[in-house]
């Protein structure tokens, strides 16, 4: 009987993904069969969609033994459909590289006699080239297209869609294509050669998010833009035409407040009507109040956008409480959360100083850390808000990160760390700072100390000290540690984005050296010294660094703030980095990547 059989006898990977493959409905012989062809026990979801395009194990072997990967279950039933066969003659890169007609896609897999009935179509990273004609998709809902190289798009009679998602195509019409469709609620058209003006875009009074990232519209009429909107993407990370209407668009990134209706100032939140409305609360009701609009946001966020719901944890749920560090503004403490003890969940307990009388400012480093934690890597996330019964200090709740900041880490780890586990480490900081940035916040005390590793993964913390960029700091106020401070705000001026990639780069410098960036110096000359120019001594003879890498460190901790890279082109760089050691496999020590 199927329900007495072991699983763990054909791959001891079943004891946990079985009860995947059953919920596919795949029999235990079934399993059996894929598992010997070389599917392995986490691939139930290909092994789902190879048998529902009617293919045996061994004709899903014949296709992945000529070319195909185990996700390419839909190129294979395209060519099966034209009466192509496996073959080791075929030449399936030839294939790829011409893509599949976007009609011809359709005609097979969606017959003319059921579009009318379809509400949702994704067809994301199929390879689709050419026109895709939807005229006979009269009930669309819902239209995914990601990722193909499709040239244009006909949706004359979809007049019920309330979200297009067809990024990172190469589609040439005019935005006014979409003008007629009044129902949408979100319209994501980033990279693409898109055209036009947004102001065809007014009559969308449900729309809420609109992505033109790297498109070539440029004209905009702020008056004229819908005031649903909730989320405008305009970056510019190539060199393409809406570059110039950018920072009008960046200055109503978050729409606008429904009680002020001037823009707000990050998602779901206008901070004058909320220094307003919020002044006259003080200890519990500010913190509920707090909470709860921090979940209205978290309830705002797009389907791939991870929700970290923030919420009172009680502070009896924690066992096992260990001093951990103590820092200018908080001490730190290490703890069980004794509710989550079935997965062994370790948090970190930041008491913040003195704040039994909290205020919204208090919240700042809360609210800052949930704008930028909604993905998996590159932020240490804020998982809730707790106070110390005794002293009634409020208690911001971490995920606990085992293997310390980047000092500690290099310390311990001095001699099994790899060029390509050093750059991958970059990335994990990068990943993070370019979400600050993207939010139109500057972190303002990046250092090895707020920069926490878990296995192989690296995570920016501490943003207690971040502000909008627009913030200006009272004078005589420098924060940070010294060696990372940026020489302009040494100097006085204000904090900004490119005195957050100064500290990048001496992190990295720290991080490809494991040394120290500085001697230990007076503070007084330290400052005078950093000023004039100097740097860590990156360019000694003794330290194994690529030159390419050095040259790039340099540019970053240049004393013109204005010739220093910006987050996104960290992002490009370090990618490439650890792209090309990854392809040259070379030790530290002979690699000029």
């Amino acid at each position: 009987m199927e329900g007495s059989k072991n699983w763990t006898n054909i791959d001891k990977g079943f004891e946990y993904y079985q009860q995947y493959w059953k919920k596919a409905n795949i029999t235990y012989e079934e399993a059996k069969e894929w598992i010997e062809i070389g599917f392995r026990p986490y691939d139930y979801k290909q092994v789902n969609q190879w048998k529902y395009h009617s293919f045996t194990p061994h004709q899903a072997k014949e296709w992945i033994e000529i070319g195909l990967s185990e996700y390419e279950y839909d190129l294979a039933a395209y060519l099966r459909a034209k009466n192509i066969q496996p073959s080791k003659c075929l030449d399936i890169k030839k294939l790829k590289e011409e893509g599949i007609s976007a009609q011809e896609y359709l005609d097979i897999f969606y017959p003319k006699d059921q579009r009318k009935t379809i509400k949702k179509l994704d067809i994301s990273e199929k390879n689709l080239t050419g026109t895709l004609d939807l005229t006979d998709f009269t009930s669309l809902e819902e239209l995914n297209c990601p990722y193909n190289k499709l040239t244009s798009l006909n949706l004359a009679n979809c007049l019920q869609l309330k979200g297009i998602n067809c990024s990172d195509n190469n589609l040439t019409q005019d935005l006014v294509s979409f003008s007629h469709l009044v129902n949408l609620e979100g319209l994501i058209i980033g990279n693409n050669l898109i055209t036009g003006s947004l102001d065809c875009l007014s009559n969308m009074k449900k729309l809420k998010v609109l992505n033109i990232t790297n498109t070539d519209i440029t004209e905009v009429n702020i008056d004229k833009l819908s005031r649903s909107l909730e989320k405008i993407d305009c970056l510019t990370t190539k060199d393409c035409k809406s570059k110039t209407i950018a920072p009008l668009l960046e200055t109503v990134r978050w729409g606008w407040c429904k009680k002020c209706q001037q823009p707000n100032t990050s998602r779901e939140w206008c901070q004058a009507c909320a220094e307003q409305e919020w002044k006259q609360l003080k200890g519990q009701e500010l913190v509920k109040k707090f909470i709860e609009q921090q979940q209205l946001r978290e309830d705002k966020k797009e389907s791939w956008e991870t929700r970290n719901q923030l919420k009172w944890i009680p502070y009896e749920q924690f066992i096992n409480i260990a001093p951990l560090a103590k820092g200018g503004f908080s001490q730190i403490y290490k703890a069980q959360w004794g509710k989550e003890c079935d997965r062994d969940r370790y948090v970190v307990l930041k008491i913040l100083t003195n704040s039994k009388d909290i205020t919204l400012e208090f919240l700042t480093e809360i609210a800052n850390t949930k704008l930028v934690d909604s993905y998996d890597y590159g932020i240490v996330p804020c998982c809730g808000i707790s106070q110390d019964p005794i002293t009634k200090n409020y208690i911001m709740i971490m995920d606990y990160k085992k293997e310390g900041n980047l000092r500690q880490y290099l310390e311990n780890k001095s001699s099994g760390l790899s060029l390509e586990d050093k750059i991958e480490k970059l990335r994990n900081v990068v990943d993070g700072l370019k979400e600050i940035h993207q939010q139109n916040l500057v972190h303002q005390d990046l250092h090895s100390g707020n920069v926490l590793n878990n296995l192989r993964s690296t995570f920016i913390t501490d943003l207690g000290l971040s502000k909008p960029v627009n913030y200006q700091k009272q004078e005589g106020q420098i924060f940070g540690v010294l060696p990372y401070v940026a020489p302009e705000v040494l100097q006085g001026q204000p904090y900004t984005k490119a005195s957050d990639i100064y500290g990048f780069g001496i992190i990295a410098y720290e991080l490809l050296a494991n040394s120290y960036p500085y001697p230990i110096l007076n503070e007084t000359d330290l400052v005078i010294k950093i000023c004039n120019g100097y740097r860590p001594e990156i360019e000694s003879p003794r330290l194994p660094i690529p030159q390419v890498c050095k040259d790039f460190i340099k540019r970053c901790w240049t004393n013109d703030p204005t010739k220093r890279p910006d987050a996104e082109e960290l992002g490009k760089v370090t990618y490439d980095w650890y792209e090309e050691i990854n392809k040259k496999k070379t030790p530290l020590s002979t690699s000029n990547i």
